[in-house]
């Protein structure tokens, strides 16, 4: 996979294209092969009764995906011809199922949209360039042709960010899919810092990272399915943001295709220098232009991991005792508090099992009621992270 190198521990890669070959969810979540049966989980409905205050109303089925109804193509056979001299033919589409999984985000509205057949907009072509050289192409086209450009990563947004809003005067959008940019181009693990393709999905980054001992330390609800320009773009939180930083303390540089040609930001820890554009491009959600490469910080993986989770009699308590942990000096990768509405919400998706183990449940139910945990608890997802001597540290202060 090493192609070369400048540094002796500079790695730079080669790297291939992968398509999408695991069927994801159009109209929902996750992949298809992936079910969550609510069968077993009898507490669930009588939650949703109860919080919503509604009575269960006919299921919304899936339509099909021919069945969903989308506004014409409006760009003219001579401007798809030039899409596809750009990027290569069979990497544009104006095929039903393309313009369809690029047409809305993830958000319950969104879902609520797809299944009543309630879809407005859509980009009238979905390409897929593979480089950056072909975005700034792209680019050109879209100012000589009058065509908006919409940026997707994986799809995952729920403030509507793929959706093809054409301003007044426009010919058309195009949606510029970036799952093809998706290499590891430089990896110095003297400076701890890693050159990668925007469109890179979490669970690529991190499998090459692991592959070499480091990991990116970010871990955002979407992780499966969202891209690294995605996070960028959106100034993503993850999981594990307590211990190792939003995605702004992360990134080192930007490499950005905008209209008025390639802005690059300058691969140094910091500057004194008045306004910082790298911050300015963070979270600005691809109105400037199209994220293609970012350099970011790494972390050596550690040497050991813990995970815990504690139950409070409430959310202020659970306030509380990460108040003290953390003015103790405790920095845990990981410190999630759910209040006492999402608390419940995850007591009441519990399953229901047969034989011992659902004496065993029905018991432990009884005593975290009893003791006043339920309803009305706040559960805390506690993670630590070092060596195995910080550890035990962490996990003596912060849970003894």
């Amino acid at each position: 996979m090493a192609a070369g190198s400048r540094h002796p521990k500079t790695i730079v890669y080669s790297g291939c294209s992968v398509m999408e070959t695991r069927p994801i969810r159009w109209w929902g979540w996750g992949y298809i092969d992936v079910t969550y049966p609510l069968e077993d989980r009898p507490f669930f409905w009588k939650f949703l009764r109860d919080g919503l205050q509604v009575e269960p109303q006919e299921v919304l089925p899936v339509p099909p995906m021919e069945g969903i109804s989308l506004p014409p193509v409006r760009l003219k056979p001579q401007m798809l011809d030039e899409l596809a001299h750009i990027v290569g033919e069979k990497h544009v589409s104006i095929a039903h199922s393309e313009r369809l999984s690029h047409t809305l985000g993830k958000s319950y509205p969104d879902l609520i949209r797809l299944r009543l057949n309630q879809v407005k907009r859509a980009p009238d072509a979905v390409v897929f360039p593979g480089s950056e050289e072909e975005i700034r192409t792209l680019m050109e086209f879209a100012i000589r042709r009058k065509v908006a450009l919409i940026p997707f990563g994986g799809g995952t947004t729920v403030v509507g960010g793929v959706e093809a809003v054409t301003p007044e005067g426009f010919a058309g959008s195009v949606c510029v899919d970036m799952r093809r940019l998706n290499r590891l181009l430089a990896l110095d693990k003297h400076s701890g810092t890693a050159t990668f393709e925007a469109g890179i999905r979490g669970p690529e980054l991190e499998a090459i990272l692991n592959k070499e001992g480091f990991t990116l330390g970010h871990f955002p609800q979407s992780f499966e399915f969202s891209s690294l320009g995605g996070w960028i773009a959106t100034r993503s939180a993850g999981q594990k943001s307590t211990g190792y930083g939003k995605i702004e303390d992360m990134v080192l540089s930007l490499r950005v295709c905008t209209p008025q040609g390639l802005i690059e930001t300058r691969t140094v820890p910091a500057s004194a220098s008045g306004p910082s554009l790298k911050e300015i491009l963070i979270g600005s959600e691809g109105v400037y232009g199209i994220i293609t490469q970012a350099t970011m910080r790494v972390h050596p993986l550690p040497e050991a991991m813990e995970h815990w989770g504690v139950l409070f009699p409430g959310f202020e308590e659970g306030i509380k005792a990460l108040r003290e942990m953390l003015q103790e000096g405790f920095s845990p990768a990981t410190l999630r508090l759910s209040d006492e509405g999402e608390t419940g919400a995850y007591w009441a998706m519990r399953r229901v099992h047969r034989g011992w183990k659902g004496k065993r449940d029905r018991i432990v139910s009884w005593y975290l009621e009893k003791k006043g945990y339920f309803p009305g608890g706040s559960l805390l997802i506690l993670g630590v992270e070092g060596s195995r001597e910080e550890v035990e540290r962490m996990r003596r202060g912060c849970l003894d």
